[in-house]
């Protein structure tokens, strides 16, 4: 039961490739620098929380990314276009947020 922001990654978790938040109480934004220093992340899990803002752009950065969960939160926004750059990505889910945009 993980509660308040999250904070600034360390720079020598370079070897990191599992972040796994889901279903805590987890607010705020997520730091716009946290994936700068990140570039082995290749699963995001922070579904079931209160986090709210935009994706940050530095998620982007994670060429090695294969799943992106977001869902349940407070977010907003829309889903940057940069996403497309993200070629090993095979999962994505940001349902029950307040992201904004055409849908498919």
């Amino acid at each position: 039961m993980l509660s308040g922001s999250i904070p600034s990654v360390p720079r020598d978790l370079l070897l990191l490739e599992v972040i796994d938040f889901t279903s805590n109480n987890l607010t705020g934004h997520i730091p716009k620098d946290m994936f700068d220093h990140l570039p082995n992340l290749k699963e995001l899990c922070l579904s079931v929380n209160q986090l709210s803002g935009r994706i940050p752009a530095s998620l982007f950065k994670c060429k090695e990314l294969d799943m992106i969960s977001l869902s349940y939160n407070q977010m907003e926004g829309s889903l940057p276009i940069e996403i497309g750059n993200l070629s090993m990505l095979q999962y994505i889910s940001i349902g029950a947020n307040h992201f904004e945009g055409n849908t498919c």
